[in-house]
């Protein structure tokens, strides 16, 4: 037998020049959502606040005036915790506005303490005042000074650059 021959084909190739990719983004006016994590931070370690708390008292700061109805709906979706908002009330973040009388149900607001607690939020997220580094802050139950505090602070001083 013969062996037979390999018939090879040239492969034609042929090179698309590309086109450019064109990115249309906005300009982003309000971009303090990127701060939230560390200003969380600081309400954590400053008021010693969950995270679960912190985001009831967002919440709640838009409400003003609200009852166990409302209270109630936005804390289902939160951990289950029955008595948040006794907890709250005994950290001095919720008071009464109208105590319970017969025919007429309690309304809650935050306490001055929340209040100021949120404004500062909010102006630390716009830009309007500095976010405090959380080695400045003394510790809550004497937690020591510790390595993600010092990251922590690393990104604060990088952010009120930008400011």
């Amino acid at each position: 037998m013969k062996p037979r021959a390999i018939k090879s084909k040239a492969i034609k190739v042929r090179i698309y020049k590309k086109k450019p990719i064109v990115a249309v983004r906005t300009e982003v006016n309000h971009d303090f959502l990127k701060y939230i994590k560390v200003v969380r931070a600081w309400v954590r370690h400053k008021h010693g606040l969950s995270i679960e708390d912190f985001e009831m008292l967002c919440y709640l700061y838009s409400e003003q005036i609200f009852d166990n109805h409302q209270f109630d709906q936005y804390a289902q979706i939160f951990g289950f915790t029955q008595d948040r908002k006794r907890e709250m009330m005994e950290k001095g973040l919720i008071i009464h506005f109208r105590k319970p009388k017969p025919g007429q149900r309690a309304i809650f607001e935050l306490s001055y303490k929340a209040k100021s607690i949120m404004k500062q939020v909010y102006e630390m997220l716009q830009g309007e005042r500095e976010i405090p580094k959380l080695s400045d802050i003394k510790p809550i139950n004497n937690r020591p000074y510790h390595f993600t505090k010092r990251q922590y602070d690393r990104v604060i001083d990088r952010l009120n650059k930008d400011f």
